[in-house]
């Protein structure tokens, strides 16, 4: 395969752009890849758990899910602990209008800090019965007798951590990421007509 050939690369708005084109369907896929993971920001991961639950003034987070599979577009995020990834996926001929609906989900997302206290709880229970779990319980054990007290499973936020924080504070660290340089990666047909959304 010869990638300088197959993968398009420009800079636009400061933003590297790379496109691949899509020879074989009609879905298409974007990637919106962030230099920002738990290492840099440890609320990161908590913030897209609760966002997942969070709906607008005007939609809630149900009629939000709805609008994506009326488009055909499926989304999900990735949090390391190095990079942020967001993806979205679907048929193409919907593709814009599924990451412009995104941003202004986004840009519109409506604090709930009762829908907060639930994720807390949900998180809570996941760890009481990871506690349980021989499988999780071993893993665990191989990580620290690796890495010692420098392992990243220790690196978690703590019952009194989570709830210092607010929907309100949470909401904001996902809106300031679009305020970030991030890399762009496209994989469709139409890349005259994604760019503008970008």
């Amino acid at each position: 395969i010869d990638f300088e050939k197959e993968i398009k690369v420009e800079e636009i708005l400061g933003r590297n752009i790379s496109f691949v084109e899509n020879k074989y369907s009609e879905i298409a896929q974007i990637n919106l890849l962030f230099p920002i993971g738990k290492d840099h920001h440890p609320h990161l991961e908590i913030a897209f758990t609760l966002m997942d639950y969070l709906g607008t003034d005007a939609l809630s987070a149900e009629d939000i899910k709805a609008e994506f599979y009326k488009l055909g577009i499926t989304h999900s995020f990735q949090v390391t602990n190095e990079h942020t990834s967001w993806m979205l996926s679907g048929l193409e001929e919907n593709i814009a209008q599924g990451l412009e609906f995104l941003f202004h989900y986004i840009q519109n997302l409506a604090e709930d800090q009762d829908v907060y206290e639930e994720v807390i709880a949900t998180i809570l229970e996941a760890r009481a019965y990871n506690k349980k779990d021989k499988g999780k319980i071993m893993s665990a054990l191989s990580n620290y007798t690796k890495f010692g007290k420098n392992s990243r499973l220790r690196d978690v936020l703590s019952e009194k951590e989570m709830r210092e924080l607010s929907s309100k504070n949470l909401i904001k660290i996902i809106q300031n990421l679009l305020l970030q340089t991030f890399e762009v990666f496209f994989y469709g047909k139409n890349y005259d007509a994604f760019l503008p959304v970008i």
